[in-house]
């Protein structure tokens, strides 16, 4: 399975072949096709351990990372980015609640974000949702050529495949932080 430039420059070869070893950096269709489904029921245990918690715990960051809220509209806007810009080409493809990572909040108001908004957990979960049934959508009418093809958006530098394995490796990465700051809130009681 290849790891598509710009995310090999990301990661150590140890963690791209854990990720690798995990199917979440597949590159045909029918690995993709299996990977997302996998990171989606990872994500579904973890909300499931959230909802354990009192709601406003779930907006509360830990050590200044993103609160567990927070860390979701982020996914919406890597979603966004990656697959509504990048792949699917649209001219304004952001959903208002997505959270750029720190170097593009500048940039905020010109994507439309509403970075002092706050939806609380089923909202954003509602969108969230929405975003993922689109990625399997893309999935699922994959083809090699299409998986091969090099997206126009950011001079056509990046490929289908290489677009979504940054929302995979997304995924699982924020993954792992939710479930770090969730055993942080769960133990502050």
């Amino acid at each position: 399975m290849a790891v598509h430039p710009p995310l090999v420059a990301y990661l150590s070869q140890e963690r791209a072949d854990q990720l690798a070893d995990a199917g979440l950096f597949a590159d045909d269709p029918p690995g993709m096709a299996i990977a997302w489904p996998r990171l989606g029921g990872m994500w579904a245990t973890t909300v499931e351990r959230a909802r354990l918690l009192p709601e406003e715990r779930l907006d509360e960051r830990v050590a200044g990372e993103w609160s567990f809220v927070e860390t979701l509209r982020h996914l919406i806007f890597l979603t966004d980015a990656w697959v509504g810009d990048v792949i699917d080409e649209e001219p304004t493809p952001y959903h208002r609640w997505g959270m750029p990572p720190d170097f593009l909040r500048d940039q905020a108001a010109g994507l439309g974000l509403a970075l002092d908004a706050r939806p609380g957990l089923d909202e954003t979960l509602a969108v969230r949702h929405e975003r993922r049934d689109h990625v399997g959508q893309v999935i699922g009418a994959l083809t090699p050529d299409e998986l091969a093809r090099r997206c126009a958006p950011r001079d056509h530098q990046f490929t289908v495949a290489g677009a979504l394995q940054a929302v995979m490796f997304e995924e699982w990465a924020h993954h792992q932080y939710a479930k770090r700051d969730l055993a942080c809130l769960e133990a502050a009681g």
